[in-house]
């Protein structure tokens, strides 16, 4: 948590000169202060003068932090000169070192605290500044508070922290606010959660949360962060534009702990968060939506599929296991399509048993005993009775064929070449859709054999196709031609008329109707038929076979 005194300012010198001063949660009780500007210098017997100063910007140095350990949070301690406090650099290549320090003097303009000064337990300390002390000097640090700088090679003098000098420091900490400048040293990097399992697929969130030298936290966009971790695989950064940045850290399958840096505008961040990798020992969960078993159906491989709740290796075992396939999706096959009637599982009963085992990254294995079902269907095709042995003679001029049966109901239709020129009743009766002419046939290949299938088709869709001829025969069909063999086309009233008789072109008999009255002038019509053999009767021959006269 962090904790700020407020402290009522009286009207005393201030020598303190710093650019932040915050609290942070480095421990319980800590008081800590940053800054942004300041300068080293040397010094003799005088700790609180500094002179040959060089500044920061100079060296190189882009924060000074010194923190002290504290009841409650706030700098504190007997009033007097040389407080203890840990002074921390931190410089433009991201390098930082820390040593101790005491805070000994103050710089002011009236009653404005201008800096800060320290001194350092030895003039020999490494610093990592490369300031180069007289003979005989030691060295002694400004740190500028906000909107106050040192040049370099000046002097500066200020008096000892007698009294008053912690009041003071706090009072300025009370009245710093958030700044646009983010720092390396106080950004946080966190990471939720910080433990996972080690499964190659378990993430933890990773956020930059950047702060400036106060501890106050950024709220805009717009700095270069990047992040590595020491195991697992990191995400790229993505800038929140609110001064939060976030990845995300996906888990290795091994067990390890993860280390999670970055860096910020190519310096590093000082804070780092740790991800553990744990081992998985949970077994996943395999959902079967239907509860253990499957019935299907004969002659499909399609069974069912299984999900589970993490990522897994689909694998099967049992006693009919090799007669199945299971995907890397967790979709369930018959590795062939199975027939009811011939069984392939170890029973021979058509109920297949087997096991879905369900492995995650970690080797946990789940096993779920299951049972396909195969259902018998009606996949026998109908037996058609055909009682022409496959084909049938008609005579010209008729439509009907012949019919057939079937050994179950069944939907009857046609295919092949000529089949258009038929029609099959719902019952199986076949017919010429038009009576056939052997004068003028209509198949195909005009030579009156008629090429067709006759299919049957049970309630399953299984289907037999007959092949199928139909014979056009040929029948006589032409009628006799009579002629009048002589005849008295006129006769005279009262006398006798003589019918010479006709003859037919096949030698057929020839029958004559009618008769002429010769005492009665008019016209008469004898008539003359013939029917041959094959019931063909000749059109009746109408003649004129007598005009009676009257003689004048």
């Amino acid at each position: 948590m962090c904790l700020k005194k407020t402290i009522k300012f009286f009207n005393f010198s201030i020598l303190v000169l710093f650019s932040t001063f915050f609290y942070s949660s480095l421990s319980a009780a800590t008081a800590v202060a940053g800054f942004s500007n300041g300068a080293i210098g040397e010094y003799t017997n005088a700790a609180h003068k500094a002179d040959t100063l060089l500044s920061f910007s100079t060296l190189n140095i882009t924060e000074a932090i010194i923190t002290q350990e504290s009841d409650d949070g706030s700098f504190g301690g007997t009033q007097g000169n040389d407080y203890d406090v840990t002074l921390t650099l931190r410089y433009s290549n991201g390098t930082s070192y820390s040593f101790d320090a005491s805070v000994n003097w103050r710089d002011t303009q009236g009653s404005t605290l201008k800096g800060i000064g320290l001194i350092v337990s030895s003039s020999s300390i490494d610093d990592g500044s490369g300031y180069t002390l007289s003979a005989g000097h030691d060295k002694t640090y400004i740190l500028a508070t906000q909107g106050f700088s040192y040049s370099d090679g000046s002097t500066v003098s200020g008096n000892a922290a007698t009294n008053g000098l912690l009041d003071a420091l706090n009072l300025y900490v009370s009245g710093l606010s958030a700044s646009s400048n983010a720092s390396p040293s106080r950004s946080t990097i966190t990471a939720d959660p910080t433990s996972i399992l080690a499964n190659g697929t378990s993430i933890s969130n990773i956020t930059v949360q950047l702060k400036d030298l106060n501890d106050f936290n950024l709220s805009s966009g717009g700095d270069t962060v990047l992040l590595t971790a020491s195991a697992g695989t990191l995400s790229s950064v993505t800038d929140n534009q609110d001064g939060s940045y976030s990845a995300t850290l996906t888990s290795s399958n091994t067990v390890s702990t993860s280390t999670i840096s970055g860096t910020l505008n190519g310096s590093n961040i000082s804070n780092t968060a740790s991800v553990s990798f744990t081992a998985d020992s949970t077994a996943p969960v395999i959902t079967d939506s239907t509860s253990g078993s499957s019935d299907v159906n004969e002659n499909q491989t399609a069974v069912t599929s299984f999900t589970a709740d993490e990522s897994v290796t689909w694998s099967l075992s049992g006693t009919d296991s090799g007669l199945f396939a299971i995907s890397s999706s967790g979709v369930l096959t018959f590795a062939s399509a199975p027939d009811y009637e011939n069984p392939a599982d170890a029973d021979t009963n058509n109920d297949y048993q087997l096991n879905i085992i369900a492995t995650d990254a970690a080797s946990n294995a789940t096993t779920l005993a299951y049972q396909v079902n195969v259902l018998d269907l009606d996949d026998t095709a109908p037996v058609i009775t055909d009682s022409t042995s496959g084909s049938s003679d008609v005579n010209e001029n008729q439509t009907a064929v012949t019919s057939f049966t079937a050994d179950e109901s069944v939907t009857w239709s046609l295919s092949g070449t000529d089949s258009g020129l038929f029609a099959i009743s719902s019952s199986g009766v076949l017919t010429f859709a038009s009576a056939p002419d052997y004068e003028n046939p209509a198949d195909a290949d005009t030579n009156n054999d008629y090429q067709l299938n006759i299919i049957a088709t049970d309630a399953a869709s299984n289907a037999t196709t007959l092949a199928y001829q139909v014979n056009v025969l040929d029948l006589d069909d032409t009628a006799p031609v009579i002629s009048v063999t002589s005849g008295t086309d006129t006769v005279e009233l009262g006398a006798t008329w003589t019918d010479a008789g006709a003859t037919a072109d096949g030698g057929e008999t020839v029958t004559t109707s009618g008769s002429v009255d010769t005492s009665t002038v008019g016209t008469y019509t004898i008539t003359y038929s013939a029917t041959d053999a094959s019931g063909n009767t000749g059109l009746k021959l109408e003649l004129l076979q007598s005009l009676i006269q009257l003689l004048r």
